[in-house]
């Protein structure tokens, strides 16, 4: 029965449903991706503590060409679950201490039993030092200063002196003190009220990202520190909290549309080939991760009925795969690694959350003093995203199992397309997948292509063919360079001397290669360095203009 006077608002029926009809209680998913993300930084950390490789042999390090490692996608997730979910807190608290005191209760008490086992259980066992010796040690003590966060602690004395990292006892925690930054930042802004001015956090927000891509741009190397943190890294990481926020604050205005789902998946693929991934995640990275967190389809809510292991995941993991590592005489094998470190982590972090993080969470309703802060300010407005809002609703008449064919197909023939080349003649303007290293920038109107003092491409082997060729060029005023390594596979396969001013030409034999991707990389002994008053200013050491089999 309809009211005279009143109206039924009725939703039509090609509307999307928009993140904040779903954000609503615990039916949700966020459990099912901490802990995958908190998986995925074990999974990375196994390589070079385990190998001691870098990120080599990693899959999405493989995937992407370098571009990022699937340590770096699981902070960056956690940082932006975190900005809509602490966000959500910060809203839904009585006060900014209550809010607080969440924040600290589920941090810091898992925190401290994790220290303390590193410190009294961990750092006697494997420590070269005699016990009485390492319990004297003032460097024992200093590492529990990391329960302050600022400055963190990294080693203990005799600890893991075999290992890749030698004397790391937790690398993870590195995050935690710019999680609390995070943290801080939305306690000022909900103080002040301004986490109702939806316009603000977006100017904010965006006043930010542009810092991290000039800084980025203008100088990779950092920025500066505040509390012992580089900027730079604060600044990166703010810009996944801050979208997180975002996609929380306008959570009215953004859909749960199944197709803008397909474009971030299909934008972030393109990215995994031709550059630009972490940037890119920002974004699309962040609407996967909230359309998977609240989609009607994907019901694992129930994931965490036994318990939230996702932060004991992460805490414990790096000491255990040390210790791992420590067993196996300082190296092995990363998948190794990863599954025996994993078995032993999952089960401490049951013990972790059922021990200490979910009585310590208990403490919560416990009011330790009466503070509230009423809001300064009047919330500003969203209509502007209306008309954006019903522009996103795209009506094209397909589902996810269509998707997925046309997907396919598309991968296919993108693969087909993007295959690795047996010839490299400059100028080449295919792709830049197979180019790895120190490959400079090249003007289309360039027969040739400078690179830096290591580069190198990955081709695809004919099976006709015996040796491979390199033709280029070093001008006679680069002195410095006199040398080259030739890396096949990255196993040193031929050495030459070079004299500036005469053409480049190596040819190496490739028969004893049975894979038929080589992977090829030149290594020269210097760079040139340009003076002052030059033109170009890059370093250099030659210039390639072309790689082919014979």
């Amino acid at each position: 029965m309809i009211i005279a006077g009143q109206s039924k608002r009725v939703r039509p029926q090609n509307a999307y449903l928009s993140l904040g009809d779903l954000a609503i209680g615990r039916n949700n998913n966020f459990d099912v991706i901490r802990f995958i993300a908190a998986t995925m930084v074990l999974y990375y950390h196994a390589f070079p503590l385990g190998e001691g490789n870098g990120q080599q042999g990693e899959i999405l390090y493989a995937l992407s060409n370098g571009q990022w490692n699937s340590g770096g996608l699981a902070v960056a997730t956690f940082f932006i679950v975190s900005g809509f979910l602490i966000t959500q807190s910060y809203e839904n608290s009585k006060s900014i201490i209550t809010f607080a005191k969440s924040r600290v209760l589920r941090i810091f008490p898992g925190l401290l039993i994790a220290l303390l086992l590193s410190t009294f259980v961990l750092g006697p066992i494997v420590t070269s030092l005699p016990l009485k010796e390492y319990f004297v040690h003032p460097q024992t003590y200093q590492y529990l200063r990391a329960f302050f966060l600022f400055p963190m602690e990294w080693f203990l004395p005799g600890v893991f002196e075999t290992n890749v990292y030698q004397g790391a006892v937790n690398g993870s925690l590195w995050t935690i003190p710019f999680e609390v930054i995070c943290y801080i930042v939305v306690a000022i802004l909900g103080a002040m009220g301004m986490l109702r001015f939806k316009k603000m956090i977006l100017l904010i927000s965006f006043v930010n990202l542009f810092y991290y891509f000039f800084q980025k741009t203008i100088s990779p190397s950092g920025s500066g520190h505040l509390w012992g943190l580089e900027i730079s890294t604060l600044s990166e990481l703010f810009v996944y909290f801050s979208f997180g926020m975002l996609f929380y604050i306008y959570r009215s205005y953004i859909p749960l549309n199944k197709h803008l789902a397909m474009l971030s998946i299909f934008m972030l693929f393109i990215s995994l080939q031709y550059g630009g991934v972490k940037e890119l995640f920002i974004l699309f990275g962040t609407y996967l991760i909230f359309y998977f967190a609240f989609s009607p389809a994907v019901k694992l809510n129930g994931f965490s009925k036994f318990g939230d292991f996702s932060y004991g995941l992460y805490i414990y993991a790096f000491p255990i795969q040390q210790l791992v590592t420590h067993c196996y005489g300082g190296s092995m094998d990363a998948i190794l690694n990863f599954v025996i470190s994993f078995s032993i982590t999952i089960l401490i972090s049951i013990l972790s959350w059922h021990l200490v993080e979910k009585p310590a969470l208990k403490l919560k309703k416990y009011q330790l003093i009466k503070f509230n802060i009423s809001s300064l300010l009047d919330v500003l407005g969203a209509r502007w995203l209306d008309s954006v809002r019903n522009r996103l609703r795209v009506r094209i008449k397909f589902g996810w199992k269509t998707f997925i064919v046309l997907f396919t197909i598309f991968i296919l023939g993108f693969t087909y397309y993007n295959q690795m080349p047996s010839t490299i003649t400059f100028p080449y303007s295919k792709g830049e997948s197979m180019f790895t290293g120190g490959w400079l920038s090249q003007s289309p109107s360039e027969n040739y292509r400078w690179i830096n003092k290591s580069a190198g491409l990955e081709l695809t082997k004919p099976a006709w063919a015996s040796n491979i060729v390199i033709e280029g060029y070093i001008p006679e005023t680069f002195v410095e360079i006199n040398k080259v390594v030739v890396y096949m596979n990255e196993q040193a396969a031929y050495e030459t001397a070079l004299i500036p001013g005469n053409p480049l030409l190596i040819n190496v034999n490739v028969q004893d290669i049975s894979n038929k991707k080589i992977h090829v990389r030149l290594e020269f002994n210097s760079t040139h360095v340009p003076k002052e008053n030059d033109a170009d200013q890059r370093e250099m050491s030659a210039m390639i203009s072309k790689v082919y089999f014979q």
